[in-house]
């Protein structure tokens, strides 16, 4: 087999090319192509949701949240409607998965649940991510009550709002003899005896 000679011109021009083909530079492009290999994103420890998917359900999120005046609220409900809208996505997946094992075992339902559960490698991460949604929607729904709850609590509280002037109760002050008297000591007399086990 024949060498391929190269001139120097050509080395070149191929050495400069090569100094102009690179990867991403800005963080958006690094963090656009560290996606490039996830498929379904269940094994994913970074990206967990796959990009259509988060391009879906930001079309969906933002007229929802966009006309709270509270930012903490606002910031909230986005959690709970991106969270939610991730889960209903996921059970969607869920179902189509489901039917395929459904339909590759005749159509019998209860053979096409055990096939998945048994042999699909993905079940036991969409179930993972199921209870992974579930906690952050907990979360975020106990910190959309304890936030509402808040205000409620000030406007009713007579505490923080209207200071009391009235003087507190105080308990009268022990007696001088009980204080000063020592405790009787106990006489050896009454101190009870040890016997020894026969």
């Amino acid at each position: 087999m024949a060498l391929i000679r190269m001139t120097a011109r050509k080395l070149a021009a191929n050495r400069a090319n090569a100094r102009l083909s690179h990867g991403p530079v800005t963080p958006a492009g690094k963090e656009k192509v560290s996606r490039s290999a996830c498929k379904h994103h269940l094994y994913a420890r970074k990206h967990k949701i796959p990009p259509s998917w988060e391009e879906r359900i930001w079309q969906l999120v933002r007229p929802l949240v966009a006309g709270i005046a509270d930012p903490i609220e606002r910031q909230i409900k986005t959690d709970l409607a991106y969270y939610g809208q991730w889960s209903l996505l996921l059970n969607r997946f869920f179902e189509a998965r489901l039917r395929a094992h459904i339909a590759h075992c005749g159509g019998d339902s209860r053979r096409g649940h055990a096939n998945f559960a048994a042999h699909d490698p993905l079940f036991r991460q969409i179930v993972r991510r199921f209870r992974w949604l579930d906690v952050r929607i907990g979360r975020a729904q106990r910190a959309l009550f304890r936030h509402r709850a808040r205000p409620v609590q000030a406007e009713h509280s007579h505490i923080s709002l209207i200071p009391n002037t009235r003087p507190r109760p105080t308990s009268p002050p022990p007696h001088p003899i009980a204080c000063s008297a020592p405790a009787p000591a106990r006489s050896r007399a009454c101190r009870p005896r040890r016997t020894r086990d026969a």
